[in-house]
């Protein structure tokens, strides 16, 4: 706290009012009649404050509740949009695996694809020097 404080509403500076009024009555004051009368004022203003008192435990009862129930839903809306940045996250690791294995899949294609390119070509170069030899055998 910033160490002010608050301005006094008029609810508290009445009661203050007159509880100063009740105090000063009660010392002043010698008649027996005078006393009873100060006596049940000063338990009107008893209850007076006690009411106060009782209604402001109970906003603070009710600004507490609702505190809870807002940190409650702030906690709920966390795990959620944590609950959805992991799902896209899952799903992100998913279509990863997918792509990994087409490109592992295509890179076999494409591996299996060139020995047998390769193997085509060792063929025909062999076919070539076989021809090669037979145009040779034939020339001389």
């Amino acid at each position: 706290m910033s160490g002010e404080q608050s301005e006094p509403t008029t609810e508290q500076t009445n009661t203050e009012e007159t509880m100063k009024q009740v105090f000063d009555a009660i010392t002043t004051t010698q008649e027996p009649e005078n006393l009873n009368t100060l006596v049940e004022a000063m338990g009107k203003l008893f209850e007076e404050v006690k009411q106060r008192a009782d209604e402001d435990v109970a906003a603070a009862r009710a600004a507490q509740q609702h505190a809870e129930i807002e940190q409650g839903r702030a906690e709920e809306r966390a795990v959620a949009a944590l609950q959805a940045k992991e799902d896209e996250a899952r799903r992100h690791a998913e279509e990863l695996r997918r792509l990994e294995k087409a490109y592992d899949d295509r890179a076999e294609a494409l591996t299996a694809a060139s020995a047998a390119h390769q193997a085509r070509a060792e063929r025909a170069e062999a076919e070539a020097d076989r021809l090669r030899g037979e145009l040779a055998a034939v020339r001389s």
